[in-house]
């Protein structure tokens, strides 16, 4: 009888043991990107990413093609190294600053186009632009790719008129 005494006791004392045990947890939760809430992602700052494409006349002469204006771009990358938190997106900004190249004063529109696979944006302007001054035109584009790869970002212009 004693030993059966002492053998409820233990079942009791253990019981009450893990049931203190698992209410001194916090309860994990998950989030709707599928994220444990107790686990904390960090975004990782990649190198900043820059390409320049220079935008030429399309109306000029086939001998000479003036150019125009360059394009410059500048990427901030920031990912998710955390193999917990690799559903989430990366944060990402492309801005744009666009020199005028000519000693005349420019207006023209102009669209910027990326593609790379299935990811795609695509951003439309004009400018008025002094002579050999430049345009701080800021964020364009919030859904990136790797800008400076191959052809992936293009310029294009339809009309040009210099003054």
């Amino acid at each position: 009888m004693k030993i059966i005494y002492k053998l409820a006791n233990l079942i009791a004392f253990t019981s009450l043991f893990m049931l203190m045990e698992g209410c001194a947890k916090e309860p994990t939760t998950v989030d709707s990107s599928g994220i444990p809430s107790n686990v904390k992602c960090v975004p990782t700052k990649l190198p900043s990413l820059i390409k320049s494409i220079n935008l030429n006349d399309p109306n000029a002469s086939a001998g000479s093609v003036p150019l125009v204006a360059v394009f410059k771009f500048a990427q901030d990358l920031e990912t998710y190294e955390d193999a917990k938190c690799k559903t989430l997106k990366p944060n990402c900004s492309v801005m744009l600053n666009v020199q005028n190249a000519t000693a005349k004063k420019v207006y023209f529109d102009y669209t910027v186009t990326y593609v790379a696979g299935g990811n795609t944006w695509e951003y439309q302007d004009y400018l008025i632009l002094e002579p050999n001054k430049s345009e701080d035109i800021g964020v364009i584009a919030k859904n990136c790719g790797w800008i400076n790869g191959g052809s992936n970002i293009t310029v294009t212009t339809n009309n040009i008129i210099y003054q």
